[in-house]
């Protein structure tokens, strides 16, 4: 097995430690917006942006090995995929990347999933809170013309609070 091959093998298992921490942090998000903890929620995504940079330099860094071992082997980098990695890795690498690319599979399965729940409530928690700013608030007057193209301020439905007091 080449050494190209070898660490490509190891990016991957990087690849999938990082996007299941991902996937922990998408359940724990989850938990924070059903209980509507902002300050939890922010800890969370700076986390997840920290993750997300690291998974990129490991997505490049595999990606210019994968590169160097196709040019190598006379392959397109596109052919260069799972199946063909398992032949070059012989039955010595086989059942490791397969059980890189099924837990790859899984988890990223999983993180779209979670990441699409999370998407929702936060759409109907911030639909919530402006809901509740709004009613606290009452709505803004707009402005309005009148018959003759004169501008007036039209009548304005009173607050559920009181602004003076």
């Amino acid at each position: 097995m080449s050494s190209k091959l070898s660490e490509i093998i190891d990016l991957l298992q990087q690849q999938r430690e990082l996007y299941s921490r991902l996937l922990e942090l998408a359940t724990a998000k989850r938990e924070l917006l059903v209980n509507a903890d902002v300050k939890g929620i922010d800890e969370i995504v700076h986390q997840e942006q920290a993750i997300l940079w690291q998974a990129g330099r490991l997505e490049d860094a595999r990606f210019r090995r994968q590169m160097e071992l196709s040019e190598e082997l006379g392959l397109n980098v596109a052919e260069l995929n799972f199946s063909q990695l398992k032949v070059l890795g012989g039955s010595d690498e086989e059942e490791r990347l397969t059980g890189l690319q099924t837990g790859l599979v899984t988890i990223l399965t999983e993180l779209a999933e979670t990441n699409r729940l999370n998407t929702e409530l936060a759409t109907q928690f911030l639909s919530y809170i402006n809901l509740s700013m709004q009613a606290i608030a009452g709505p803004q007057p707009a402005a309005a013309y009148s018959p003759e193209g004169k501008n007036r301020q039209r009548q304005s439905q009173p607050a559920l609070l009181d602004q003076k007091a």
